[in-house]
């Protein structure tokens, strides 16, 4: 049993496939990591290079990207900026712009890296 919602748990998995092994990531709560094995090492031993691989932005700055985001899989973002930058908006819309509707219920997570 983990205490901790579904929603979560899955936000925090995906965030923890990319940030486990990240160079420089202190990771403060032990649950955006793998514990007993260091997966980034497991998988370019074996196949050479580390798949997942961000999309990056340095801001300021304008992201887009289209296609299908299957149930269960997610969208890595790795934003650029510096400590006194302006804020960030994040939106998710449809092909049309029209912002998702809340019944879809959209998920993300955030990280602090420095």
């Amino acid at each position: 049993m983990t205490a901790v919602d579904f929603p979560t748990l899955v936000s925090e998995w995906q965030m923890a496939n990319y940030l486990t092994a990240v160079p420089g990531f202190t990771e403060p709560t032990a649950r955006l990591r793998y514990r007993s094995w260091n997966l980034r090492a497991a998988f370019t031993t074996k196949f050479g290079t580390y798949p997942l691989q961000p999309d990056s932005i340095g801001t300021p700055g304008t992201f887009s990207h289209s296609g299908v985001l299957h149930p269960g899989s997610g969208r890595h973002l790795l934003i650029t900026q510096n400590g006194s930058g302006p804020g960030v908006a994040i939106a998710f819309t449809d092909g049309d712009s029209t912002v998702v509707s809340a019944s879809i219920v959209p998920r993300f997570g955030l990280t602090r890296m420095r």
